[in-house]
């Protein structure tokens, strides 16, 4: 009901590594960034680059044993907040994803401050892997979920997510990421992330054109 065009909802997804923001019946989210936020409160992309120079970003999940708690609530409030304003959705009716294996109470704290601090018309909190199959007309699939965090299996049959049938692995593409990373480092050294090649590349491109204006 929240999903077609005519209801104009807003669609978000709060993933261990990335977010994902945008309009239902769309075919691509409108935003998409970095679960992190720094100490200065700057958040997605712009936190990933102050992380590589200050090592101050704080991700928002942040629980060893990757079940999807949110364990800084103003992370996220800040996190929600600036992408509403990105995308204005203002007013709007909202649809919320969850993997299934969030902790109890999570839920209704969502809740709580979707109609409290965001003043939401509608809010509603729907399985991940039941929203998956329905994107491709399906109502019975086995979906699996390759994340950041984690794998995750899930069978839906009906449109309903059979959670005692759920399985999941802790090991994602991080894990994968840092694996390669150790082999790659063993053979040719320490590699530099990224981020930290790109803000300095910048940085240098900057200075260049500051010293030819002169």
């Amino acid at each position: 009901m929240f999903c077609g065009d005519e209801t104009g909802a807003y669609v978000m997804e709060t993933g261990w590594t990335n977010s994902r923001f945008g309009w239902g019946g769309a075919a691509d989210p409108c935003l998409q960034i970095p679960t992190l936020l720094t100490s200065s409160n700057t958040i997605g992309l712009s936190a990933l680059h102050s992380s590589s120079n200050t090592g101050g970003a704080t991700p928002i999940f942040n629980n060893p044993n990757n079940t999807s708690e949110i364990t800084n609530w103003d992370a996220w409030e800040t996190l929600l907040s600036s992408s509403m304003s990105q995308t204005v959705c203002q007013n709007r009716p909202i649809l919320s994803t969850d993997p299934g294996f969030s902790p109890p109470g999570q839920k209704e704290t969502q809740t709580e401050i979707m109609f409290e601090k965001f003043d939401t018309p509608a809010y509603f909190i729907s399985h991940t892997a039941a929203l998956s199959a329905f994107s491709l007309g399906r109502h019975t699939a086995m979906v699996v979920d390759c994340g950041g965090g984690g794998n995750v299996a899930t069978p839906v049959i009906d449109g309903m997510v059979l959670k005692r049938s759920l399985r999941r692995s802790v090991r994602g593409g991080d894990f994968l990421d840092m694996q390669i990373k150790e082999v790659i480092e063993k053979k040719t050294g320490k590699v530099r992330p990224q981020p930290t090649t790109q803000c300095k590349n910048s940085a240098f491109l900057t200075h260049t054109h500051t010293h030819t204006h002169h």
